[in-house]
């Protein structure tokens, strides 16, 4: 009597159905991995100016006391201010108020407002009503430069969105 041959191993069908599945998830991850540190300081950015921009708009909407809510922005950082000044603070005790320096500096993008290059500050205000006043009257697109571009616009009615 002979032993019946016990075939160990995959089989044809399942190694092809391996390597495709790899294949996919190669074509779907692996450019995304290579731009993840360079495109993070530029997303970050892009959302945080977002949210100090409505923040400042909230805060403007429900001002009862008549005082000034500002956000400046300059070449590479932007904060929210209380236009006593137009002097942006080198660091700000929420990550939710601004850019630090030391960060702007890591990050290294630039910010341009309405197609133009930032070159002392560049101011946004609100009125009650939420609309853009003093640098954005009429509305306004800024854009944070780094390996990509990310724009927000501001439309004149108050509308911000990216």
């Amino acid at each position: 009597m002979s032993k019946p041959h016990c075939n160990t191993g995959f089989t044809l069908v399942e190694l092809i159905v391996v390597l495709v599945l790899i294949g996919i998830i190669a074509v779907a991850a692996f450019p995304k991995i290579g731009l993840v540190q360079s495109d993070s300081y530029t997303t970050e950015f892009r959302d945080r100016l977002l949210n100090v921009l409505r923040h400042s708009q909230l805060q403007a909407m429900q001002n009862t006391t008549g005082s000034c809510h500002q956000v400046i922005i300059v070449s590479t950082r932007f904060g929210q201010h209380d236009c006593s000044n137009n002097a942006l603070a080198s660091s700000f005790t929420n990550d939710f108020l601004g850019v630090s320096e030391t960060e702007a500096t890591n990050a290294n993008l630039a910010i341009s407002a309405n197609g133009q290059a930032i070159t002392n500050s560049f101011d946004i205000r609100f009125n009650a009503l939420g609309q853009p006043t003093h640098g954005c009257t009429g509305g306004c697109t800024i854009e944070i430069a780094g390996t990509l571009t990310a724009t927000i616009t501001i439309e004149p009615q108050g509308y911000i969105h990216r």
